[in-house]
């Protein structure tokens, strides 16, 4: 009688071995696509944050230069100056049931970003022309409150053509070309 050999179910060792290899090699791929897409949303959420923080900035900015006195109504200095080292304004607070009051507010880079301060209100203008010479002096007192995180650099232009508008570039960490915007200066 001839003994048939019963083969058994299952795999073969070789066969368990090109399993594991193909599992290997699929894992390693799918754990760097899934790295690569870790490290892109850290970068776009870090990007979007400082994007918010310009927004802000800027609206802010844009706020103030729509309130900006104009020079027959303070007639003492030019309502706004603009440097390379900020921006001094004084601009008009009107509140309700009050009578108009003035603020000097300055824009500078300092302290890891763009900071603002802003003097108390006050119709004096004596009070009003110290305020802006301490704010000129970088003096004013103020803490300040930083409008964007890390902005490295300013560079300003005052344009008169048409109408009065600041042009803004903000130099950021990261960044090789400046963040830019055209505000118009005085009531639209």
């Amino acid at each position: 009688m001839f003994f048939k050999r019963q083969r058994q179910a299952g795999f073969t060792l070789i066969e368990l071995l090109v399993a594991i290899a193909i599992l290997a090699i699929v894992a390693v791929l799918g754990w760097r696509g899934l790295d690569s897409i870790i490290r892109s949303r850290a970068s776009l959420t870090a990007d979007m944050e400082q994007f918010a923080g310009m927004q802000l900035a800027f609206a802010q900015l844009q706020s103030d230069c729509a309130q900006v006195v104009s020079v027959a109504d303070f007639p003492a200095h030019a309502p706004m100056l603009a440097t390379e080292q900020g921006i001094w304004l004084l601009r008009s607070v009107v509140e309700d049931g009050q009578p108009e009051r003035y603020e000097v507010i300055s824009y500078r880079i300092g302290k890891g970003g763009l900071v603002r301060t802003e003097s108390p209100a006050s119709r004096d203008v004596a009070v009003i022309e110290r305020a802006w010479a301490a704010a000129l002096a970088g003096a004013d007192g103020s803490a300040g409150v930083r409008l964007e995180l890390g902005a490295r650099q300013i560079h300003l232009r005052l344009m008169q053509d048409p109408a009065l508008a600041l042009e803004v570039e903000l130099l950021l960490p990261g960044r090789t070309n400046p963040i830019s915007k055209i505000i118009l200066v005085g009531p639209a």
